[in-house]
């Protein structure tokens, strides 16, 4: 059987089968697999702690996980049966803070394809998820999946595993999850995928919460427990969403829906439109409230976006724990670029892509902003001004040479700016935009004019020193934005 969303070409379709779930990701020709190990399978995995009170003094912990099937040996049992074979162990270790196993599961299935040309398809992801009880307490966890067939086996370790006490009377949410798909298929559901079910919903996990630029969509599972629910009487509930971005400040609200109380406990099962977002780093906020009480619960959910070329992450997480890695050397350049000096820059051009690799690693090394902490956060902003850059300014197809454009340049070089004014259409003259730079570089702006009519932003005047300057500009600005006659 299959499942698909809804149609579009932003979409990723989900197959279905055999007790295990193979995703077609969307990849670039040119992408490769870049893990740390070339012997291990690459695994990713995240821990799920559904505090029900139903339960009582145990909370159910789901460990959902994701393998590409191209990564295992497939066989033929015999010349009758024309398919190819797989078989695929994968288990979960929980560990108390002192680092002792306290309690495991695991499960063994079979993957099937048609013939051998199939099976090495690199694009298809594996899904499945372990599950086990345990008491309040922080623990970690390690999922590992073994090729039965082939030996090769690789792990995925879960460092923090928080499991709260059941709430017994405060509303709460629990088990917020993003998924690359969820529909219902009832409580009944008996079909070959019935290990995903939650509350009759079928959950497709996305265990790192990361999605592409060419997905359209994301999808959010939870449960809230502890309604008011009175089976003689009509209750109501309400679910609201929220995109923060990464540092807090609110992005999009997606508004909320009133519902009619199931029961005591209900489920969230959301889609929400992601096709407008830049990559980065966003946090979903869900606000569960119970209008009878006018108590409310709110968790917040990280997901990240993701360039095509970051879309191995899905395929071999331990390399993306590192998104740099993932770029190619020309990309390392470009997200480098304005940050060297001239100098600089004529020595990396000369040197070979192996060279080019050390450069690059020995600069981001030296001008490291905090040596302490294990992420290079000057290098990880200019990714972002860059991702930004070749979204919002390019001028081809392909988007990829916003960059190396004047208002690229700008912003790879001075940051976000504060403020902007954009005169689209003046009386005379040029469509022109003016940024402006207040808290941290006391008022400096840059001029952008487009000379073409096409969008085609260039500098024309700055205050900043060293930068281009025009006395025109410079009177226009000071002079409140009459408008401009030109030269």
């Amino acid at each position: 059987m299959y499942f698909s969303k809804p149609a579009s070409s932003r979409h990723r379709t989900v197959l279905l089968s055999c007790a295990f779930i193979v995703m077609a990701v969307l990849l670039t020709s040119n992408s490769t697999a870049t893990a740390q190990d070339e012997d291990a399978l690459g695994v990713y995995a995240s821990g799920i702690v559904y505090n029900n009170p139903v339960y009582d003094s145990v909370a159910i912990v789901e460990f959902p996980f994701g393998v590409n099937r191209s990564q295992f040996e497939f066989f033929q049992p015999d010349s009758s049966d024309t398919a190819w074979y797989g078989r695929v162990f994968a288990q979960v270790d929980l560990y108390d803070p002192e680092g002792w196993v306290i309690d495991s599961a695991n499960t063994y299935f079979s993957l099937r394809v048609e013939d051998r040309l199939q099976a090495e398809v690199e694009d298809y992801m594996i899904f499945d998820k372990l599950v086990l009880t345990a008491k309040p307490g922080t623990y970690s966890a390690r999922v590992t999946v073994i090729d039965a067939v082939s030996k090769r086996e690789g792990d995925y370790f879960i460092s923090d595993v928080t499991v709260k006490p059941a709430p017994r009377e405060k509303l709460a949410i629990a088990g917020a999850q993003t998924a690359f798909g969820i529909t219902y298929v009832g409580p009944d559901y008996d079909g070959p995928n019935r290990r995903l079910l939650r509350n009759g919903y079928l959950v497709i996990p996305n265990p790192t919460g990361t999605y592409t630029d060419v997905d359209s969509v994301l999808y959010v599972y939870g449960e809230v427990y502890n309604l008011t629910w009175d089976p003689d009487e009509k209750t109501q509930w309400q679910i609201t969403f929220e995109a923060l971005g990464d540092d807090g400040v609110f992005y999009q609200n997606y508004g909320g829906r009133v519902m009619e109380t199931p029961g005591a406990n209900a489920a969230i099962a959301q889609s929400l439109d992601v096709s407008s977002w830049p990559s980065g780093g966003y946090k979903i906020r869900i606000v569960a409230m119970d209008l009878q009480t006018r108590e409310s619960d709110t968790a917040l959910l990280p997901v990240r976006i993701v360039t095509r070329q970051f879309v191995e992450y899905a395929r071999t997480p331990k390399s993306a724990l590192n998104p740099w890695d993932t770029l190619s050397i020309e990309q390392k350049v470009e997200v480098s670029y304005w940050s060297l000096g001239e100098e600089q820059r004529e020595i990396l051009q000369r040197l070979n892509a192996e060279g080019k690799r050390s450069f690059l690693k020995q600069f981001w090394a030296e001008n490291d902003r905090d040596p302490a902490t294990a992420v290079i956060e000057n290098r990880a902003e200019a990714m972002q001004l860059w991702q930004y850059a070749n979204k919002m300014f390019s001028n081809n197809a392909a988007k990829d040479n916003g960059w190396s454009t004047d208002r690229g340049r700008v912003l790879m070089t001075y940051g976000m700016y504060d403020e902007i004014d954009d005169k689209q259409a003046p009386r005379t003259g040029d469509p022109y935009q003016v940024w402006y730079y207040h808290d941290i570089r006391e008022g400096k702006y840059f001029v952008f004019e487009d000379w073409s009519g096409s969008y085609d932003f260039r500098l024309v005047h700055s205050n900043v020193y060293g930068e281009i300057y025009s006395q025109a500009w410079e009177d226009l600005i000071k002079s409140g934005f009459t408008e401009f006659e030109g030269e």
